[in-house]
């Protein structure tokens, strides 16, 4: 009787309840990224999954609360990524050349997060309240990371307080440029892989100037 249960047991493992919530996120990105999230189906996403609707009902209670748990991952995962890249006696232009290399990465290894950004951003959520207001909490999320590191600079001297604003619209505006250019796929796989490397040496440069 023992050596029957065995697979089953593994089996189980297998279809843990974070693999298949994952898997269910990730096809949903993919197609929200390829057509927008209004045209998007739970029944698209449950046949590119190979799962049935209750399944996904069971670890979401629509396909909005699907797509608010997505925005949410995301800033759990950024907000951890930060945590790391902050960890050490580490000077602003690392943590910034940290965090520029960490997004230039995921966008040369998982396109459809690009794609599913800058249709966030620039394309559809504004037509309706529910994805707006989902928006609007990762990028004050996104904006209150951004601030910490900033702010921890100014305290070690490297910025000053009168230069956050302006330092913070410069950080974002490559962070927008990732989010474009990673939609035109050959340009953006063209780009060195020294990019973020460079911009946040470039950031920190005119800092430097305008100290002086």
């Amino acid at each position: 009787m023992k050596k029957r249960n065995a697979p089953a047991k593994e089996s189980c493992a297998k279809r843990s309840p974070l693999t298949v919530r994952e898997k269910i996120m990730e096809a949903a990105i993919e197609l929200f990224a390829q057509q927008g999230i209004e045209k998007t189906s739970v029944r698209q996403i449950v046949s590119r999954v190979k799962v049935t609707k209750p399944v996904l009902y069971y670890y979401f209670k629509s396909k909005d609360d699907l797509c608010r748990e997505i925005f949410r991952f995301n800033i759990k995962a950024m907000r951890a990524a930060m945590d790391e890249l902050q960890k050490g006696d580490k000077t602003f232009e690392e943590v910034l050349s940290g965090v520029f290399s960490r997004m230039f990465e995921l966008f040369r290894r998982k396109p459809e997060s690009g794609k599913f950004a800058f249709y966030s951003i620039y394309m559809g959520t504004h037509k309706n309240k529910v994805y707006e207001a989902m928006l609007h909490d990762y990028l004050k999320a996104q904006r209150a990371v951004i601030m910490e590191i900033i702010e921890a600079a100014c305290r070690r001297g490297e910025i000053c307080k009168k230069d956050t604003a302006d330092v913070f619209n410069v950080i974002r505006a490559f962070l927008n440029f990732l989010i474009i250019s990673s939609n035109y796929r050959e340009d953006f796989m063209a780009l060195d892989k020294a990019t973020p490397t460079r911009f946040a040496q470039l950031v920190c440069r005119g800092i430097c100037r305008v100290k002086a």
